[in-house]
């Protein structure tokens, strides 16, 4: 038998194109044109660069107690992870655990039958109407569960909560997730009913109204970036290492890697330097940008 009879086939989520150009506001990716809140970049400048080299704390102790706070929700109620998806596919693995499909809309976010395929877990989809509102009447039914965005993606339609209650209620056997990925928007928060329903959980996420999609890195972190890279090949490569190793590194993996693309450019700007003049050359440069000031932290042109 061939391990590969053993291998778990899934059709992967596909994102829209991605255009090299970042002047351009991406609609199918729906990220937010605007930056982030103004204490954003300088909460992270202040990040002690010595603390990188610890695991963080595996329960995020803080950022949960600062969600909770924000939202008077008690610090038990609050579950984090690395981006929504990730909190949706632990939400999938948990709580959508039965024979029967679990339910979502037919036109919807993409990415919920990826994970109900990953994880082998049967789903259908109901049909929105000709307004591309859901039909609540499509959701009680035997299920194993039910995941519904709102607002919803592609459609922008959001559904006023008492809808959503109804469905809430009317499921006390499964688990509901509501997706309020958008929901700063323009739609109403399911979050106060959570302590009215125990089979309610609400997902949101700083990608979007938050404009942290691809939080940039402090330079003090791409200065660090830069380390490991020299450090991994010369471990690596051994006695064939050369300072052009880690831009070659780089740009192997380049068009795969989700990095914000001023950190990205920032980061071969430097591997870039280290190929043509050497190691001494790209640390004296990031001694003095860290300690004068760096181009990348001030949006000016880098240095050519």
């Amino acid at each position: 038998m061939s391990w590969e009879e053993n291998v778990r086939k899934v059709v992967p989520y596909v994102a829209g194109e991605q255009p090299k150009d970042t002047d351009v506001i991406k609609l199918n990716t729906n990220e937010c044109p605007y930056p982030p809140a103004p204490g954003v970049e300088k909460r992270a400048k202040e990040l002690c660069v010595d603390r990188l080299r610890l695991y963080p704390n595996m329960d995020a102790a803080e950022l949960v107690a600062a969600i909770a706070d924000y939202y008077n929700v008690k610090e038990s109620e609050v579950f984090v992870g690395v981006g929504s998806d990730d909190v949706l596919g632990m939400a999938f693995m948990t709580f959508f655990n039965s024979d029967k499909p679990i339910l979502f809309p037919d036109i919807t976010y993409s990415f919920y039958d990826v994970w109900a395929e990953l994880f082998r877990i049967p789903y259908e989809t109901c049909a929105l109407d000709e307004a591309f509102r859901i039909r609540k009447e499509d959701y009680f039914r035997p299920n194993g569960g039910i995941i519904i965005p709102n607002p919803n993606a592609p459609t922008a339609i959001f559904e006023d909560c008492s809808v959503l209650e109804e469905i809430v209620a009317g499921n006390p056997g499964s688990v509901v997730i509501i997706d309020e990925a958008y929901v700063d928007f323009g739609a109403e928060s399911m979050l106060p009913l959570i302590h009215k329903y125990d089979n309610l959980m609400v997902v949101q996420t700083f990608s979007k109204s938050r404009a942290m999609a691809g939080m940039r890195m402090p330079a003090r972190y791409v200065a660090e970036m830069v380390c490991d890279r020299i450090a991994a090949s010369k471990i690596y490569q051994g006695d064939r290492y050369t300072d052009a190793h880690p831009l070659a590194y780089f740009q192997k993996g380049k068009a795969d890697r989700m990095i914000h693309p001023e950190t990205s450019e920032f980061l071969e700007f430097l591997l870039q330097m280290l190929a043509d003049q050497g190691e001494t050359a790209v640390f004296q440069y990031l001694r003095k940008a860290l300690r004068e000031g760096c181009p990348y932290e001030q949006n000016t042109k880098l240095p050519h």
